[in-house]
């Protein structure tokens, strides 16, 4: 989803910032010191959600900022619609912020091909952290503070983005899981959302480090993992575990990651293949600059034991030069099926053994997160 964003002054604003119906006659009464006008072409508030609303055809009416927030211009109704953001181009997170409701020039286009959106995704807002498992129809909300939000998204560094490990809700579970905060604390609702809780890992280590790298994935209210890791450290050097729980977090059995012998090695992709946790995959990067493919290694026993497994990517088509992680690891059929990536760059092997040959399936662009 294409997102366009422009920096003006107030005084000078865009024709896109003007628009048909004087909506940027709302800069002269927002007494915004400079401006950020954001567009998102598919974005769902939640219903009663404080908004300017333009659609059919109605003109944006001129507000200040408590007349806004106070709803005069419209409440959202929750449904889809184009957004268009105007905030103050310090931070969204910044309640100086206004958003303007516009219909769609092109309804089929907009909403006909899901391609171009996301079954499982997350938005963030200024204050909220939500997620959506049906395209964006239903959001979750989590409870998450506007304070450790801040927090998060400034440990990212990366705006509105988040790690895709770094959060897990799927299709067939009530289970979500996200990390939060500098400190890389999990919060865990094993009810859709309706009530959250930390999850307790039990080791010291996990105040002492900031882990980059934070992966979780829970299979169902049960069977879940986690991995951590941190980059290079003058004195500490890197630091990367495992862990796995069978009661739903409740108590955590840790597993150690192999090392790369040429070099040191960070952790980039964990995979477990299914509920048992015995079949598992994990990617390590190297250090060294130039490397451009990761180390894959292998277990059978949960982690106990790894094996690496080499990778022809010689022999990978020219669109692929570089990868850098473990996606998924799966089996069906009698075969093994793990998927690499780098960025939105999917890439399919496929094996009847994990310790065997793997070979090149196919490759793919995926559609990157788009909401928030």
């Amino acid at each position: 989803m294409v997102t366009d964003q422009t920096v003006q002054t107030a005084q000078t604003p865009t024709r896109a910032a003007r628009g048909e119906n004087g909506a940027g006659q709302t800069l002269t009464v927002l007494d915004f010191p400079r401006y950020v006008l954001l567009y998102n072409g598919v974005r769902n508030l939640s219903s009663g959600d404080t908004l300017i609303d333009g659609t059919n055809g109605r003109d944006f009416p001129v507000l200040t900022i408590n007349e806004y927030r106070s709803g005069e211009g419209g409440i959202s109704d929750g449904n889809w619609a184009v957004i268009i953001k105007l905030y103050d181009g310090i931070s969204l997170i910044s309640e100086q912020r206004v958003d303007y409701r516009c219909d769609p020039a092109n309804v089929d286009q907009l909403y006909g091909n899901r391609d171009f959106q996301r079954q499982i995704d997350y938005y963030i807002d200024y204050k909220e952290l939500r997620f959506t498992r049906d395209y964006g129809e239903t959001w979750i909300k989590t409870d998450i503070t506007e304070a450790d939000l801040a927090k998060t998204l400034n440990f990212y560094r990366n705006g509105f983005i988040i790690s895709e490990d770094s959060y897990s809700i799927l299709r067939q579970s009530d289970t979500i899981a996200f990390f939060y905060g500098e400190n890389a604390a999990l919060r865990v609702s094993y009810n859709n959302g309706a009530t959250w809780s930390n999850c307790e890992f039990g080791i010291d280590l996990m105040n002492d480090h900031s882990f980059t790298k934070r992966i979780v994935y829970f299979f169902d209210h049960e069977a879940g993992y986690v991995g951590l890791g941190t980059d290079w450290r003058m004195g500490i050097g890197i630091i990367k575990f495992g862990l796995l729980t069978r009661n739903g977090g409740k108590t955590w059995e840790q597993f150690s990651f192999p090392e790369i012998k040429s070099s040191s090695s960070t952790l980039s992709g964990l995979s477990f293949c299914g509920t048992e946790m015995t079949n598992g995959v994990v990617s390590l990067m190297s250090t060294q600059s130039d490397v451009m493919y990761p180390n894959i290694f292998f277990t059978d026993n949960g982690g106990k034991d790894w094996t690496e497994c080499f990778f022809a990517w010689d022999q990978l088509p020219d669109e692929i030069s570089f990868l850098q992680k473990v996606d998924s690891l799966t089996f069906e059929n009698g075969f093994y099926t793990l998927i690499l990536s780098a960025g939105n760059r999917k890439v399919c092997f496929q094996s009847q053994s994990l310790f065997d040959e793997w070979i090149y399936g196919t490759n793919w662009q995926e559609v990157d997160h788009y909401n928030g």
